[in-house]
C-alpha cells in the first residue's frame, strides 16, 4: 500500500531538508554524526515560525541567514583546521578586526574551500528558491505546529544546557553563550585591571634596598619556535648576536600556555583561579613602586580592542610604533622591530628609581618577509616554491630578531644600575619543509604541533645584578632545564626582581627551590 502525501507535507519536508542541509554538512566532515533528535532539535526547533506562518516564509528564510553564516564559517573552519569551531577560534575571531579577518582570507582561503562554499550555497539557496515560489500550496497545520513549539523549547534547552555531551551539538547556540561570555569576561577584565589601578595587593613586598636603582626589561617575541633557534641547537646559525657581550641563560623546557597571542599572553601576564582574574604582572611592579612602559611594534587597535592592548593601557608609558596595514601588508617603510630601540633609550633615560619595561616585537609574525630588512636576508636560494621561500623567511625574521635582543642587552651592560633582560615568545610556530607543515599557528587542537607550543625562554644579567643576586645567579644555572609552562610566570618573574606577594605560588616558581614541575 503506498502512503501519498500531500503537497503541503512535501513543501515542509523540503522546509526541514532546508534548514537541516548545514548540519547534515558539517556532521559528514567531521565525521561526527548526529543522532535524529539532534536534527529534530536544531531544524524543527527553527521551523516553528514557518508553521505558525507560512506565508512568510521567505521572510523567516532571510532571517535564517545568520544560522546559515556560522554553519558555513563552521564548514571552512573544519576543512582548514580539521575540527569544528572551538571557544578558542569564536575568540579569535572577536578579538580580530575586519583588515585583520580581511588578511586571514587573503592568505588562507584556499581552492576547496571554496569549492565547498558554493556548492554548500547552491544547495540552500535552490531549496530557498523552490520554497518561496510554492508557498501559496501550504497551508498552517496544528499538528505541525505544536511539534515545532516542543522542539523549540526543547531545542532551547538542549543549546544552553552545560552538561550535555556533544560538544557540537546546536552550535548557534554555542557560539551565542561563547560571544556573550567573551564580552562578559573582558567587562570584568577591564574592571579588575582598574581596581588595581587604585588598590593593593595582599602581602606584596620588596627584598631589595629602596635606594637600589632597578631596570628589568621583559621582552615578548612573536611566532618563535624554540626549535629555529641556534641556542636550541637548530642547524643554522639564527642566533650569532645575543651573546656576544652578555651569555644568556637559556631554558630548555618552555611552553606557551596557548597558540593564539591574546589568549597565550591572558595567561602569562596574569593570575587567573577558576577563570577568576587575580592580578597582572603589571599590577605587581606598579605597585611596587616601578614605573611601567610598553614599548611595542604590534598594532594599536583600540585601548579596549583585545587583552593586550587592555595590558598596554594599564602600563605609566604606551608607545605603538606600528599600524595595522603596514603589520599586515607593509609598504616601503616597514616598521621593523629596530623601530623600538629609540624608545627604550628614551625609557632608559628616564629619571625613575624602579623602571619596568614590556618591549613587545612584530618577530616572526606572518608574512615572515615583512619582519626583517634587506640586510638581513642572509637565507635566500633561487627558484624555490613560496613553502620553501617561507622557510627561509621564518629563519631570517629569527635572525634579525636575534639582532634586536643584541642591541637590548648592549644597553642594559652598559647601565650601573641593576639589570635583566628576558625574552620568551607568546607562543611558537610550525614551520617545517614537510608537506603536512601549516607555516601557522592554530587554536584547533586537531593541527596543532608541539613546536607551536615549544618557545625561546632566555635571560641576560648584567654585573650590577650578579652583585647584588650572588645567590640567586648561582642556582639559577641549575634551574634551566626545568619543564615549566609559561601561564606560571606570574609566580616566578618577579623572583628575580626581589618581589613576593600572598597568592604567588612557590611550587610554580620557576626561580625557587620549591618548584614542582606541572606535566603539561
Amino acid at each position: 500500500m503506498h502512503t501519498k502525501f500531500s503537497y503541503s507535507a512535501k513543501i515542509y519536508f523540503l522546509i526541514f531538508i532546508y534548514l537541516s542541509f548545514p548540519i547534515f554538512t558539517d556532521a559528514l566532515l567531521s565525521k561526527n554524526l548526529f543522532s535524529p533528535l539532534d536534527i529534530l532539535y536544531v531544524s524543527w526547533g527553527l521551523m516553528l515560525p514557518f508553521a505558525i506562518c507560512p506565508y512568510l516564509h521567505p521572510v523567516f528564510a532571510i532571517l535564517y541567514l545568520p544560522v546559515y553564516i556560522i554553519y558555513a564559517l563552521n564548514l571552512c573552519h573544519i576543512i582548514l583546521f580539521k575540527s569544528p569551531l572551538t571557544k578558542s577560534s569564536v575568540t579569535v575571531i572577536l578579538a580580530s578586526n575586519t583588515m585583520e579577518i580581511k588578511d586571514f582570507l587573503h592568505h588562507f582561503i584556499t581552492f576547496p574551500i571554496i569549492i565547498s562554499l558554493c556548492l554548500y550555497t547552491l544547495v540552500a539557496i535552490i531549496l530557498c528558491k523552490y520554497i518561496c515560489q510554492n508557498k501559496k500550496h501550504i497551508s498552517t497545520n496544528l499538528y505541525i505546529v505544536l511539534i515545532c513549539y516542543s522542539l523549540f523549547i526543547l531545542s532551547v534547552y538542549q543549546g544552553f544546557h552545560t552538561l550535555y555531551p556533544n560538544p557540537n551539538n546546536l552550535l548557534p547556540y554555542k557560539i551565542a553563550d561563547w560571544t556573550v561570555k567573551h564580552y562578559a569576561e573582558k567587562k570584568e577584565f577591564i574592571s579588575n585591571l582598574k581596581k588595581f589601578k587604585r588598590n593593593s595587593i595582599p602581602g606584596l613586598k620588596s627584598q631589595m634596598p629602596k635606594d637600589l636603582r632597578e631596570t628589568y626589561i621583559i621582552v615578548i617575541g612573536e611566532s618563535a619556535s624554540r626549535y629555529r633557534l641556534k641556542y636550541y641547537n637548530y642547524k643554522r646559525n639564527t642566533t650569532p648576536y645575543s651573546s656576544q657581550i652578555i651569555k644568556p641563560l637559556i631554558f630548555t623546557d618552555v611552553k606557551s600556555p596557548h597558540t593564539i597571542t591574546v589568549l597565550s599572553l591572558k595567561k602569562t601576564l596574569s593570575l587567573y583561579h577558576n577563570d577568576i582574574y587575580k592580578v597582572s604582572l603589571i599590577d605587581i611592579f606598579r605597585l611596587s613602586g616601578f614605573k611601567s612602559f610598553w614599548i611595542s611594534n604590534q598594532y594599536f587597535n583600540g585601548e579596549e580592542s583585545d587583552l593586550t592592548n587592555i595590558f598596554a593601557y594599564n602600563t605609566d608609558n604606551i608607545i605603538f610604533t606600528n599600524d595595522i596595514k603596514n603589520y599586515l601588508y607593509g609598504t616601503e617603510e616597514h616598521s621593523y622591530d629596530s623601530k623600538l630601540l629609540p624608545h627604550l633609550d628614551n625609557a632608559l633615560k628616564d629619571d625613575a628609581h624602579k623602571k619596568i619595561i614590556f618591549i613587545h616585537l612584530a618577530g616572526s609574525h606572518f608574512p615572515y618577509n615583512l619582519r626583517f630588512p634587506k640586510d638581513f636576508n642572509f637565507y635566500t636560494s633561487q627558484n624555490l616554491s613560496s613553502f620553501q621561500q617561507e622557510f627561509n623567511d621564518y629563519d631570517n625574521s629569527i635572525r634579525y630578531t636575534d639582532y634586536i635582543l643584541s642591541q637590548i642587552v648592549k644597553k642594559i651592560s652598559n647601565l650601573k644600575e641593576q639589570s635583566f633582560v628576558l625574552y620568551f615568545s607568546d607562543h611558537g610556530e610550525d614551520i617545517l619543509l614537510t608537506p603536512e607543515s601549516c607555516h601557522c599557528h592554530s587554536p584547533s587542537p586537531q593541527i596543532q604541533t608541539k613546536s607551536m607550543f615549544e618557545i625561546p625562554f632566555l635571560l641576560w644579567f648584567n654585573k650590577t645584578y650578579k652583585q647584588h643576586n650572588k645567590i640567586l645567579t648561582s642556582k639559577l644555572p641549575n634551574y634551566v632545564s626545568r619543564p615549566f609552562i609559561n601561564h606560571n610566570l606570574i609566580h616566578s618573574m618577579q623572583t628575580l626582581a626581589g618581589l613576593s606577594f600572598d597568592r604567588q605560588d612557590d611550587t610554580k616558581n620557576l626561580f625557587s627551590d620549591k618548584f614542582i614541575s606541572e606535566q603539561p
